[in-house]
């Protein structure tokens, strides 16, 4: 059942394709606008947007081992270690260059160590791109024999001047996983306390990241809308797209809700970035 707030019968983001369907909001309210759908789909019939953020699917990861994480009261079972990419079925190739060819000044790019030069090399000719790292200090054990993976990477490009790059002030973002189980503040947890949905990213790191600016967001892989509470919490503007109902009507709720897990908002940078603005210059890349 759709959630949709909108108390106007035309909205600036509904979105039509060439055979004149229109794809109607499943929500929209205050700026934010949720597309229950395919992404793969409906980037295509998008406006331009300022700036694009996703974590999307992991493909080529392995896993489906149970395991008991921690102990006392906070020992539980981790379920979620199988991949997060195959079962949607979706390729980079198939809506990186749709995504940037949107983002008018540039975006950001979730990615494991497996998909950093493919997707790097997908995102194409752009004016500068640089590889931050997001550092999950409380990543679980490992379970089998490698290494204990405690980091993420995210491919930041910039395709044209309009955002303050400089407001990142690291290229490592130490800020923890939100935690499962009975300690559970910010993750989302289904009536059974297990996790809803697998890669749920801190509210905390996408403040981080939108810290750059940018008026209108895009995340073509809303998920539970982490991506939506952060633009909506900074006064802007958002777009979601999520293949899943389910997270559609979890996205609402929390838009609705307007949590803020008692993390502070950085202060919003705008203004065009004078022209030596450059993050970590000797890092660029062609």
């Amino acid at each position: 059942m759709s959630n949709n707030t909108s108390t106007s019968p035309k909205s600036e983001l509904s979105v039509e394709n060439h055979t004149e369907v229109r794809i109607t909001p499943y929500y929209q309210h205050a700026g934010i606008t949720i597309y229950h759908g395919d992404c793969r789909d409906i980037l295509p019939m998008l406006p331009k947007v300022d700036l694009v953020l996703t974590d999307p699917p992991y493909p080529g990861l392995s896993g489906g081992i149970e395991h008991m994480n921690g102990g006392g009261v906070s020992e539980r079972v981790i379920h979620g270690s199988k991949t997060v990419g195959d079962p949607w079925k979706v390729r980079f190739d198939e809506w990186v260059k749709p995504a940037v060819d949107l983002s008018t000044f540039g975006g950001f790019f979730f990615c494991s160590y497996h998909s950093v030069a493919e997707l790097r090399t997908l995102i194409g000719d752009v004016e500068s791109a640089w590889l931050l790292v997001w550092y999950k200090r409380n990543s679980p054990v490992a379970i089998c024999n490698v290494p204990r993976f405690t980091s993420e990477f995210i491919w930041s490009y910039k395709t044209s001047p309009g955002l303050k790059w400089r407001a990142l002030e690291t290229t490592v973002f130490d800020i923890p996983t939100p935690q499962g189980g009975c300690m559970a503040v910010e993750r989302i947890q289904d009536n059974a306390g297990k996790s809803v949905h697998p890669t749920q990213k801190p509210i905390a790191l996408i403040y981080k990241l939108l810290a750059v600016g940018g008026e209108l967001i895009l995340d073509p892989f809303m998920g539970t809308g982490t991506t939506l509470v952060a633009a909506k919490q900074m006064g802007r503007r958002a777009i979601g797209i999520e293949i899943e109902e389910r997270y559609c009507e979890i996205a609402a709720k929390r838009l609705s809700q307007e949590v803020l897990f008692g993390v502070d908002i950085p202060q919003i940078t705008k203004g065009e970035p004078d022209a030596s603005d450059s993050l970590f210059s000797t890092l660029e890349s062609a």
